[in-house]
């Protein structure tokens, strides 16, 4: 027990492994990495005894402020393995990041994942997410202070099978209930906004087939349907919104190490998205709908530098982009979330010593302006850290 006292205690300052990823072309299926787990829960038996943690800079990348946290454990083997995350990120509802109008928010919470080996070839996993938020947001301007009020339930079921020696398919299912209430105040009027019941599911599933002794071929397929609805009432004033938003994304790639102390990822991600909006005031109802067709190149390598440092850098170009937009933006939402770059590099660096493994994307900014001491300005080293620790407890 002291001894997992002292990892415990320690969790506070190790990071993880999504800048391994992010900084390969940022496409987790093309990687055999923990971070899997958060779409494939059976993988969690090849992750045991593991401390991990994640940290984004959000001066780098103007996102709100994301880390968290987690514990892999293997008890017994009867009992199996799982994971227990601390301000877990959902990946169900990739694009929201923020709450309709007014205040803008992040929901987050806690998750537990749990696998186990049935047999030499099937793998079994569930995980299940609570992210609760109820606060009052400071607003100088009004009368009192605003109320927010965010619960979201997610579960998602994965199975893994091993089809023969080099041949391997891990599926996973993922449903979530998701409802947000807002109250916020005018000095005459009382405002809320009001989304209960909305219900989100997705399929996850990876293939891969192993192409010799230091090659794979990777295949990858994720559906996502979240629809959204709310109600706002300003004072006699009725909006509903109603959202029905689905995607499908492909990955198609090749790991290989072509030399001993290289590593090559290429592949192609394709995805497609719609959303049909209908939005309507009083007697006035306006309807849009927008189809999304992307198709992005994707080449990471890695390079090991002696037996404790490893460089490796991502490009992610697109391809093609379609985009058929008819009155889309009539509820105010935007289209900064199908927004996506052209072109896309990353460089990232690690430090391995024994069990502990740090892992860094570098800041674009750092390239231009330097670190802070010496420009002066805003700029982390690294955008997005990451340490991982593996332990033995029993």
């Amino acid at each position: 027990m002291k001894k997992f006292a002292v990892l415990m205690v320690s969790m506070c300052c190790l990071f993880a492994s999504e800048s391994r990823v992010k900084s390969l072309g940022d496409v987790k299926d093309f990687l055999v990495d923990p971070s899997l787990t958060y779409l494939y829960p059976s993988l969690l038996v090849r992750f045991p005894d593991m401390l991990w943690v994640e940290f984004t800079d959000s001066s780098i990348q103007n996102l709100p402020y994301v880390s968290f946290a987690g514990v892999n454990i293997k008890f017994h083997e009867k009992a199996g393995v799982f994971s227990f995350i601390y301000n877990y990120p959902s990946y169900t509802y990739p694009y929201v990041t923020s709450y309709p109008l007014k205040e803008q928010r992040e929901s987050r919470g806690f998750e537990i994942i749990w696998a186990k080996s049935i047999t030499q070839k099937i793998d079994l996993g569930t995980a299940i997410s609570l992210n609760y938020i109820n606060e009052e947001i400071t607003d100088t301007t009004l009368s009192e202070n605003p109320i927010l009020t965010v619960r979201n339930i997610e579960f998602m079921p994965g199975i893994s099978y091993t089809i023969s020696k080099d041949k391997k398919i891990d599926f996973s299912l993922h449903f979530s209930t998701n409802s947000f209430y807002q109250e916020y105040y005018s000095p005459a009027i009382s405002d809320t906004i009001d989304g209960k019941g909305n219900s989100f599911y997705g399929l996850n599933i990876r293939y891969t087939m192993g192409i010799g002794e230091y090659s794979n071929f990777i295949f990858g397929l994720h559906y996502y349907s979240y629809p959204q609805k709310y109600t706002e009432s300003s004072g006699t004033s009725l909006i509903e919104f109603n959202q029905k938003k689905s995607e499908l994304n492909f990955n198609l790639g090749y790991y290989t190490e072509p030399l001993e102390n290289l590593k090559v990822i290429t592949g192609i991600n394709l995805s497609y998205t719609t959303i049909d909006t209908t939005h309507t005031e009083g007697v006035t109802q306006g309807k849009g709908s927008l189809d999304a067709f992307y198709i992005n190149g994707i080449l990471g390598a890695e390079i090991e530098f002696g037996k404790h440092f490893e460089f490796r850098s991502g490009v992610r170009k697109s391809l093609l982009k379609s985009i058929k937009d008819k009155d889309y933006d009539i509820g105010g939402t935007g289209k900064d979330a199908l927004n996506q770059e052209e072109f896309n590099i990353e460089l990232g660096f690690s430090f391995i010593k024994d069990d502990l493994r740090f892992d860094g994307v570098m800041g674009k900014q750092v390239l231009f302006r330097g670190p802070f001491f010496i420009s002066g300005k805003e700029s982390g080293l690294f955008s997005t850290l990451s340490i991982s620790y593996n332990f033995s407890l029993f």
